[in-house]
């Protein structure tokens, strides 16, 4: 009797463990099973091509790919992932006005699946991209947006490379075109957050040209690129413009949202003629070599397209063609007076010059520019604009400056003018602090101190 009732105990027992037993077998399958379509999903070409194409669905842009490779063993970052290669990716957008984005190859290395799961990251090693196109219709802001949770918290990278990139803008009055060409780029440590739209990481960058509008840079070169979130700094970087040599340093802030850019530029052996030509669109009456320091700005709170360069510059070699009169007087008046230069060609010929100009998109105003010809100071100073111009030489006496005009020669260039045409200064536009009315000097002097 005692025996029979130990085996009916035991009997109701493992009745008991069948029944709890059943629905965790169940279980246990439907997790190996989730675990095994993980898997499949990320270490298989035909499950990443699989997953790819549903994490698209949605999208504001189609994603197309010639195939997908998936090496095992190669990855540098640990033993146990794979390195994914990606040939010939395509993202187009619906929308035209966005970027559209080729890549010739892309090679990352399969996330950590615990970590998605556990940490809500992705590591995706080393990174690597070659031929990487950029092409968009707009220069435009994003839309404004909010921060937002989202399942992925962090986009991780030990190192991001990109060779041969390039980068292309169309014009989207009332800006030019904006084109980056023959880039390299190397960045460690990269953080992406995709909920707050923001990157870290530092490195290095390299671009064989740079243009926006008529200004062009080639050969520029950062050793020291930094990216903090939504700020962008260049510790150093060298450049060669205008036939000449520059540096530079500054920052880019806020290039999620609205870009504001600030830079504090060198230049060594540049050409005059190229500035002004870059800001006004039109041939530069000015042809000298530059040397200085420049402050450039745009972006933030100016208006759309907006920006500007401050320069405190020493010109030498100057030279300012006379062109075409139809006062013959002044040409010989200017070849007889003992403080001006004229050459065989016609140009007045400009000494050492030390001033400042100040370069607004479609202007430039000539201030406080200085040089010491034969026997007396000459000035210039004016405003060259794409529709008109004026610029003024002035003679300054050798005693009561502030009261004597002394000789002037005033050059300027109307709409529908191919070329300077001169005439001789008058009191007003020789003394540029008259109270009697704001001449160009004193418009100069007040645009200048405006912006600083």
């Amino acid at each position: 009797m005692f025996f029979d009732e130990a085996r009916i105990e035991r009997a109701q027992k493992q009745e008991r463990i069948r029944r709890w037993m059943r629905p965790l077998t169940v279980v246990l399958a439907f997790v190996a099973a989730a675990m095994a379509g993980l898997a499949w999903l990320l270490t298989t070409p035909s499950g990443l091509a699989f997953l790819l194409e549903r994490a698209t669905q949605g999208a504001p842009f189609d994603v197309s790919l010639e195939s997908i490779e998936l090496n095992p063993g190669q990855t540098a970052v640990a033993t146990d992932r794979w390195r994914i290669v990606l040939h010939e990716l395509d993202i187009e957008p619906r929308d035209p006005d966005r970027a559209h984005i080729t890549a010739h190859r892309v090679e990352l290395d399969t996330p950590s699946l615990r970590d998605i799961l556990q940490i809500g990251e992705v590591d995706l090693g080393h990174i690597r991209i070659d031929g990487l196109d950029i092409h968009t219709n707009r220069q435009r802001p994003p839309p404004e947006w909010e921060a937002r949770k989202t399942f992925i918290r962090a986009v991780r990278a030990r190192v991001v490379e990109a060779y041969d990139v390039n980068y292309r803008a169309e014009p989207d009055p009332p800006l030019d075109v904006a084109a980056m060409g023959g880039i390299e780029a190397r960045l460690e440590r990269v953080v992406w957050a995709p909920g707050n739209r923001e990157i870290s990481g530092r490195g290095t960058l390299k671009a064989k040209s740079f243009q926006t509008g008529t200004l062009v840079l080639d050969g520029l070169e950062v050793d020291d690129l930094r990216v903090l979130r939504s700020d962008l700094t260049f510790g150093h970087g060298t450049f060669t413009y205008g036939g000449g040599q520059g540096t530079l340093t500054g920052e880019v802030l806020h290039f999620n949202r609205k870009a504001q850019a600030t830079f504090e530029v060198g230049l060594t052996g540049a050409r005059a003629e190229q500035m002004v030509s870059a800001a006004t669109g039109r041939p530069s009456p000015l042809y000298a070599r530059v040397d200085g320091s420049l402050t450039v700005h745009s972006g933030g709170d100016l208006p759309r397209g907006g920006g500007w360069m401050n320069a405190r510059v020493r010109l030498t070699g100057g030279i300012f063609p006379l062109g075409s009169t139809d006062k013959p007087l002044i040409r010989d008046m200017l070849r007889v007076a003992p403080f001006m230069e004229v050459d065989d060609e016609d140009r007045v010929i400009l000494g050492d010059i030390a001033g400042r100009l100040r370069l607004d998109r479609g202007t430039v105003l000539l201030h406080d520019l200085e040089y010491q010809a034969p026997r007396r100071t000459l000035m210039l100073w004016g405003d060259i604009q794409p529709d008109k111009a004026e610029v003024v030489f002035r003679a300054v006496p050798p005693s009561n400056a502030d009261k004597r005009a002394g000789f002037g020669l005033v050059a300027f260039y109307e709409e529908g003018d191919e070329n300077f045409r001169f005439r001789l200064g008058r009191k007003a536009d020789l003394l540029p602090e008259r109270k009697d009315g704001e001449s160009l000097g004193a418009s100069v002097r007040r645009r200048l101190q405006a912006a600083e």
